[in-house]
């Protein structure tokens, strides 16, 4: 069933209650629109709002205002406006100007204002019963918000004047501050600017590479004359260390004299030779002499070389050295002295080289925090001359009118009724009728449980679907050729009394779908119950029954529902002995079993036991199950709800399957699912369910029954069908024979 079918479905089941609703809300929305509501008049007039010169609004720095720069307004700024109109001072004050005795909530109520869209114009209106009540508090709302909007801005200017005052000093003080810091900075790191400090050292930087490289040069000249002089001075003595010892002593004044004295003797020597043999005593006194000289300049020279006293020197060769050799040894240790002294000025150059470098690698952060330094001197008297202009400024506006308003055009008396609209609001009645049935249908069907329809009853429990029995009190026994409908009342034996209703059609074609069931496997016993108490199990099994026994089969009917037996009513007979006394041996089967039809017999429930649970759980109930199995064609056993007794679970485990019974508008969807889980925990054969009290305008299974009676309706229909029974009765007959 789709969903379009599903809402007619319930909207005919429901339609009582929905029409109540509906013709309840239209009228009682209609007279009230007639009969209740009183004529009103509206007035409006409008205001426009433009802010320029004087919108002020405080910030952490200052004031920030736009000036002689109207703007348009923005639906936020707009919305919050319309708010401040409807505050208690504004409609207070305007309540003081109309002099009515008016309430805040009232008035508030009456009063209205809304945006001329794409303008900065506001539309100010009132809705009273008295028209000039109406004018007079449409524009008194204009004047008291107009009063209203030059207080505020008096107030948001005086404020920024304060504000200002206040901010004076602290700005002053902050360019104080800022100054020092950037004063303290530049003392600290001594230069007046980082970027000119920068450009000075680079270029003591550059100054100092240049000199550096410059005495290297020169280093290397001197280098270069040194090896050769000293290659030339190794030629002719030993070493150049010999001829820098001999310049040393002859340069050292504690040397110096002793050279000289030894000098003269070697000298004197050589001239004595020359008159005396070497063995002469002249000689002799010379030679002494001489050791003893030589002696002498031997231990100073040691002490003027720092060579150890334990190392000797050739003094012999001290003397060797020539004029020439001594001054080439002169210029040797001349450049030598030179050499040294570059070295250490070279030395003394890379340190200031080094420094200059690592201030250079300063000055980077030294210029970032002095910039630093500067924006905050810069942004503090940017704010401290910001203050004094916008404090002229707000001193100026203060002392002017300052409202941002403009009274446009003032409301007149209006003529017009605006409430009550009467086609709008029948209108409106019909929309809430609708609403309002669709509403109560919404909640009748929300909180009611019941089973409304077999589809519904097939998707909850999903068992197999034998048939669909039509409501006996709801569908008419016979159609006739006119299409009126017999009214009488449908007996409960109606398969007996009216065998060509519709009604027993239908109880055929579930005797038809239990005999396919049977094709596999015959069906002997059949148990027949159902979910709640009043859905019309007993009359289903009794109609089953005499159904199946018009076919010609053997039938025993048994109403095990020994708590509230109902077979010996729809049969008229009597209940005194029955089922019960058969199973505790106090009647026979003669005794409790009826012949009601040729060949449908009744057992009725008998006398009321104490426990019935007890006796279906006897052997004596498996006796009568195996007696009815094997002596009739098919045993139909009536059982208690499910959710009543377990006794249709006891006697469904010994019969061949049960039939389940649901009947609409009885049934609900808890005892169904806890009847359901009850016969599948407990393993019984389910042959299918039957849905009992259908209706064919609520159900879509019911549309056969509307078949049946257009069909049955034609001219010599009935005689047609009466015949197809018969034959379809016989035709099943032979089936069941083979």
């Amino acid at each position: 069933m789709n969903q379009l079918q599903q809402y007619l479905f319930i909207i005919r089941r429901r339609w009582p209650v929905a029409t109540l609703v509906f013709v309840s809300a239209v009228l009682v929305t209609t007279f009230h629109a007639i009969f209740v509501m009183k004529p009103r008049y509206r007035a409006s007039g409008e205001m426009l709002v433009t802010p320029g010169d004087q919108a002020i609004a405080i910030t952490n720095v200052g004031v920030s205002k736009t000036v002689n720069q109207p703007r348009s307004l923005s639906g936020g700024y707009l919305n919050t406006e319309m708010q401040i109109m409807r505050s208690k001072e504004v409609i207070q004050r305007a309540l003081e100007i109309v002099e009515r005795p008016i309430s805040y909530g009232e008035f508030l109520g009456s009063f209205g204002v809304n945006v001329i869209p794409g303008t900065d114009v506001l539309r100010f209106s009132y809705t009273s019963g008295d028209p000039k009540l109406a004018v007079e508090a449409a524009n008194s709302m204009m004047q008291s918000y107009a009063e209203n909007n030059i207080e505020r801005n008096r107030a948001a200017v005086r404020a920024a004047r304060l504000f200002i005052e206040e901010q004076l000093p602290k700005a002053e003080q902050d360019v104080e501050n800022a100054e020092q810091q950037l004063r303290a900075f530049r003392e600290q790191y001594n230069f007046v600017s980082a970027s000119a400090e920068a450009e000075a050292t680079i270029d003591r930087f550059r100054s100092t590479e240049s000199r550096i490289e410059d005495m290297q040069v020169s280093l290397a000249k001197i280098d270069a004359q040194s090896d050769q002089l000293g290659n030339l001075v190794a030629d002719e003595i030993d070493s150049v260390e010999q001829a820098l010892l001999r310049t040393a002593l002859s340069q050292s004044p504690h040397t110096a004299g002793v050279m000289g004295e030894l000098q003269q003797t070697k000298q004197a020597i050589a001239t004595q030779l020359a008159i005396y043999r070497e063995d002469s005593p002249q000689i002799a006194v010379l030679r002494d002499q001489e050791r003893n000289l030589e002696q002498l300049l031997r231990q100073r020279a040691k002490q003027v070389a720092g060579i150890p006293p334990s190392e000797s020197i050739d003094i012999d060769a001290l003397f060797q050295i020539g004029g020439l050799q001594e001054q080439s040894v002169q210029q040797f240790y001349s450049l030598d002295n030179e050499r040294v002294g570059l070295l250490e000025e070279i030395s003394a150059l890379n340190d200031v080289y080094s420094n200059y470098r690592e201030r250079y690698r300063e000055l980077p952060k030294l210029e970032q925090e002095e910039r630093r330094l500067e924006r905050k001197v810069t942004v503090a008297e940017s704010t401290y001359a910001e203050l004094l202009q916008q404090l002229q400024e707000v001193r100026i506006a203060e002392q002017q009118n300052i409202g941002n308003t403009r009274i446009l055009s003032l409301a007149s008396t209006p003529i017009d009724i605006v409430t009550p609209r009467r086609p709008r609001n029948v209108s409106l009645g019909l929309l809430l009728g609708l609403s309002a049935a669709g509403g109560a249908v919404f909640l009748l069907e929300a909180f009611d449980k019941k089973i409304k329809s077999t589809a519904a009853a097939r998707e909850l429990l999903g068992f197999p679907l034998l048939g669909v029995i039509p409501n006996f009190k709801k569908v008419p026994l016979f159609p006739v050729a006119s299409g009126n409908r017999i009214g009488r009342t449908v007996p409960e034996l109606v398969v007996r009394e009216a065998p060509n209703s519709p009604i027993s059609e239908a109880f055929r074609m579930l005797q038809t779908n239990l005999k396919f069931l049977s094709l596999k496997k015959r069906l002997k016993v059949i148990v027949v119950t159902s979910s709640v108490p009043r859905e019309g199990k007993s009359t289903i099994a009794a109609n089953l029954a005499a159904t199946i026994a018009e076919l010609g089969q053997r039938v025993l009917l048994v109403d095990a529902d020994m708590r509230h037996p109902a077979q010996h009513r729809i049969w008229q007979l009597p209940n005194e002995n029955g089922l019960s006394d058969l199973l505790t041996g106090q009647s026979p089967l003669s005794e409790v079993a009826h012949h009601v039809m040729p060949t449908l017999e009744v057992m009725p429930a008998g006398s009321k036991p104490a426990n019935p649970v007890a006796l279906l759980n006897s052997q004596a109930t498996s006796n009568l199950i195996d007696y009815g199995s094997s002596n009739y064609d098919v045993m139909i056993v009536d059982t208690p709800p499910m959710a009543v007794a377990a006794d249709a679970s006891i006697l469904g485990k010994i019969a061949d399957g049960i039939v389940m019974l649901c009947r609409v508008g009885v049934a609900d969807t808890n005892n169904l699912t806890f009847s359901k889980e009850l016969l599948e925990q407990s393993g019984q054969n389910i042959l299918g369910m039957v849905v009992n009290a259908s209706l064919p305008e609520d159900d879509p299974y019911g549309y056969y029954y509307s078949y049946y009676y257009n069909y049955s309706s034609k001219p010599g229909q009935r005689q047609r069908q009466e015949a197809s029974r018969q034959d379809q009765d016989q035709n099943q007959q032979e089936t069941i024979n083979q």
